[in-house]
């Protein structure tokens, strides 16, 4: 089946809530069908990657998904944005502000996002938060027992980043990566650095291992499906989650697929 990406832009939008799963022992998704976060565990509170959309609805909703999962927002300790579009980042303030979350994320999509939502001229699409950390390519972003690896990965915006978390399923230890940018960019430089990133990205799941993942659009991983089968999980039937490492970097064949042929319909 040839994936469609004008009918992904379209759910990508979509306010529709998704039930959300725990899809490891320490990580958990929350969000609509079309735009996703995660929830990551640690000894010291939590990793909330990713904000979803501007606007209360979608603080309620990810502050709801995190309740009927037993987690408490108040615990959230780090917001870690991918990169910088709209529906990443938007309803970061809220954590921040109500919870005291530390907001990371690279500074190259910190200015993009603020510039990309001023253009917008949406006055629901913002980007209304400072931040404290700005993260550089290798860095290591630790909270407690948990240890998440940053990899710079421009393309889909110019400041985006890609990572390495470890995550366990019932008890045993995997490697989970969550490429931080999916659609093309629109422009044929951006669409070579995209690829040019792919195969960095490719290289360092290879070089750590990755052997699990999932991703911030579940429309681009039947990731909805398989959070199905991760709330219904009989014990003894495998993660769905867990794909292996051949199985992960045949996966990405995916964004190269799509950032090829949209080259082909750029001048």
């Amino acid at each position: 089946m040839k994936f469609n990406l004008a009918a992904t832009a379209l759910l990508v939008a979509t306010k529709e809530m998704a039930p959300p799963a725990k899809i490891f022992d320490n990580l958990a998704i929350v969000g609509t069908a079309g735009t996703s976060a995660a929830v990551i565990e640690t000894s010291e509170g939590l990793i909330l990657l990713d904000a979803l959309w501007p606007g209360e609805i979608f603080a309620d909703m990810i502050e709801y998904e995190m309740r009927l999962l037993g987690y408490d927002p108040a615990d959230i300790r780090i917001l870690l944005v991918s990169h910088g579009h709209p529906d990443h980042s938007g309803c970061g303030r809220h954590f921040i502000e109500k919870y005291g979350a530390v907001p990371y994320m690279g500074e190259i999509d910190y200015h993009f996002n603020k510039e990309f939502c001023e253009k917008a001229g949406n006055p629901q699409v913002v980007f209304d938060f400072e931040v404290d950390h700005f993260i550089n390519d290798g860095d290591v972003i630790t909270l407690g027992d948990t240890s998440i690896k940053a990899f710079f990965t421009p393309g889909h915006t110019p400041g985006g980043f890609s990572f390495i978390i470890p995550v366990y399923d019932q008890g045993r230890p995997h490697n989970a990566a969550l490429w931080g940018g999916s659609a093309p960019p629109p422009d044929r430089a951006a669409c070579e650095q995209y690829l040019q990133s792919l195969a960095y990205w490719r290289k360092a799941c290879i070089d750590n291992g990755v052997d699990a993942e999932f991703t911030t659009h579940p429309i681009m991983n039947n990731g909805i499906e398989r959070m199905n089968v991760m709330r219904n999980r009989i014990d003894q039937v495998a993660n769905p989650f867990v794909i292996g490492t051949d199985a992960y970097i045949r996966f990405t064949g995916l964004f190269e697929e799509m950032v090829t042929d949209a080259m082909k319909k750029l001048k």
